[in-house]
């Protein structure tokens, strides 16, 4: 499973990489039109905000496989072992409790946005926010990962 997983995070890793690489060059790329030119062209906002939310959701997926998600408590610092193992299996419930919602909407909510389509460059609507169950996909896939990995009789070390 954990094979599984880190192919689709190497997928993942791409897309985050790629995101913010396009996003970046497009505000650069506005900036340099705005006040150099005085003539920003209106698609790079759009595809900037585009990159930043492919590109903000898979680095979240990739953080969640690597546990570098961001946290309230370290509980990781102060817990006994087992506590560690309880507060790892009850994130992973958390997210697939996140998740599933969002899975079993997606076809409407995939469906309202075909009917739309980008002011600027005039994507179909399904393409930018199809990155949310995408996301949730993945998300599912790490979450039973460290699901499985947690609960695993053979499973023994502590980090």
């Amino acid at each position: 499973m954990i094979g599984v997983s880190r192919s689709i995070d190497r997928v993942a890793r791409w897309v985050a990489v790629t995101g913010m690489a396009v996003m970046v060059a497009c505000l650069l790329f506005q900036v340099v039109t705005r006040y150099g030119l005085s003539e920003p062209p209106t698609w790079t906002e759009e595809l900037a905000r585009l990159a930043m939310l492919w590109a903000g959701l898979a680095g979240a997926t990739t953080a969640l496989l690597a546990r570098r998600d961001p946290t309230l408590v370290r509980y990781d610092r102060f817990a006994s072992p087992a506590m560690r193992r309880l507060g790892r299996v009850l994130q992973s419930l958390a997210v697939l409790a996140f998740c599933a919602p969002v899975l079993l909407a997606s076809p409407a909510f995939l469906a309202v946005h075909a009917q739309r389509v980008t002011g600027a460059l005039g994507l179909p609507g399904e393409w930018v926010v199809a990155v949310i169950p995408i996301a949730c996909v993945v998300l599912t896939v790490h979450a039973v990962t460290h699901l499985v990995h947690e609960i695993a009789p053979e499973n023994d070390d502590d980090d």
